[in-house]
Order: C-alpha cells, then structure tokens, then sequence
C-alpha cells in the first residue's frame, strides 16, 4: 500500500472533523485523550494523530467510513479503536469470533476474510484440534490477517465453484444374486486350492 501524499492528506479535512466529532461523542475522553480535541492545529495543518487517521481512511469512500462508525457505536466498547482497528472496522472485515464461527460451521459458505484466516490454519492439526486450540489457531491467524489486510492486502476472491465427486451409486444385491456370487467365489477358490495342490 502506497502512503499518500500531503495534499491526498488534506483531500478529506471535513471527513477527519466529522471522525472526531463523531469519536468524541461516543468515546469522550477517551478519544480526547488519546487522538486531541481537534485534528488540526490552529494553523490549519493537521496534528500527528490527525495525519495517521487520514492516512487510514485516505482511500476509503464515504460509506466505507460510515460503517465504520457504525461498527464502533455498535460495538458497545468503551474505548475507541486504534487506527488500523478502525480501517478494519470499515472495510467490513468480520471479527475474531465471527470468524471462529465460520470456520466451525460445516457445509457453509465462507466469507472472503475467513477464507484469508484459512489460509494460515494446518486444516489436519484444525480437525483433530479441541475447541481451545481452535481459538488459538483462529486467535494467530486472524492477527496475521488483519495485519495484512491494514497494508491493504486484498481478499481472496471467491471460488469459481466447488469441486464435487459423483460417487458411483451402491450396487445392491438381491439374497439369489449374492448367494449366486458367494457360490462362483468358493467354487474358484476351491479351484486354486486343488490346482494348487497339484
């Protein structure tokens, strides 16, 4: 992922006033505390965490930052996420238990960021793990993922489709005909046995 420019900083400066505004309502001192009042100086020039949050939300379109806040308000937590927390938060990336489910579901559809954690994830050591262990494999690879993803790493695309086998269907047997094999078989043994006593 390129870094934008100073000017691709400045494209959004009412976007950056709406974060804030929108922040420190629903975090308070929290965010205050941690990002400032205001992302800008009184000169006009954005503050350090001002620049960090542009830069994360730099090549992000209006709705992706809209869910984004969303995602926080919904949340319920009380302090506001880090940077790249919240660039997740606005690409629609699922969470860890989310994501956990998914992986524990059978015969379902993935989601793109699942499949991207089932990347990283021994599918022999998945199967025969016990449901802590899961967690911790899914705990690793969503930490890889997301750090990936925060680089704008892209997702994997969707499968083309599933590979199925057509299994041959069963042959059954009716008692006359099995007992008519067993009777070709014992006799071809008996066969092998005379002629190999020969």
């Amino acid at each position: 992922m390129t870094t934008p420019t100073h000017s691709a900083l400045e494209v959004k400066p009412d976007w950056l006033r709406r974060l804030w505004e929108r922040m420190t309502a629903s975090y308070g001192h929290a965010w205050v505390s941690a990002n400032g009042v205001t992302p800008q100086r009184d000169d006009g020039s954005l503050t350090i965490a001002g620049q960090t949050w542009a830069t994360v939300i730099a090549d992000l379109d209006g709705n992706q930052v809209a869910a984004g806040l969303k995602a926080c308000v919904l949340s319920g937590r009380e302090f506001p996420p880090k940077p790249g927390q919240f660039r997740l938060l606005c690409l629609g990336d699922p969470s860890e238990a989310e994501v956990l489910a998914e992986l524990n579901a059978v015969n379902t559809q993935r989601s793109p960021f699942a499949r991207l954690v089932w990347q990283r994830i021994d599918s022999y050591a998945w199967r025969h793990a016990t449901p802590e262990r899961r967690e911790a494999m899914v705990r690793t690879a969503y930490a890889w993922a997301t750090e990936y993803r925060s680089h704008g790493g892209r997702l994997p695309p969707d499968p083309v489709a599933e590979i199925g086998v057509d299994a041959p269907a069963p042959k059954v047997f009716t008692p006359e005909v099995a007992n008519a094999e067993i009777d070709r078989i014992a006799a071809m043994l008996a066969g092998q046995a005379v002629g190999g006593a020969q």
